[in-house]
């Protein structure tokens, strides 16, 4: 199942309504989970949102409707990522970095 904004091929889980992916770089599986918050995404153009308060982790909004929590990938040197605030919903060109070039004040 593939959703728009999300740059690996996404799996359903029927046990826990998860999605799941093995394309991190670190080589783990991550959960995509529906925001555990109120995220309005019904104004917001499908793609990829900076997280209100955890700087590793960003919100991708499908459908203007569905909000997702996603976290950073782990970088080389095994320190979590941030996501870089202002690279914008786009897909193409959102992404997250090392804490220092993020910028994330969260």
């Amino acid at each position: 199942m593939a959703f728009p904004g999300f740059t690996a091929h996404q799996a359903l889980a029927p046990a826990t309504g998860r999605y799941r992916s093995g394309a991190t770089r670190d080589g783990g599986m991550i959960a995509v989970v529906p925001a555990s918050f109120a995220f309005d995404c019904s104004d917001k153009a499908d793609g990829n949102y900076p997280h209100p308060t955890k700087c590793d982790h960003y919100i991708a909004c499908v459908a203007h409707e569905h909000a997702y929590e996603l976290p950073c990938a782990m970088g080389h040197d095994g320190q979590r990522l941030h996501y870089v605030q202002d690279s914008g919903p786009n897909p193409a060109t959102s992404r997250c970095d090392y804490p220092e070039v993020a910028g994330c004040q969260a």
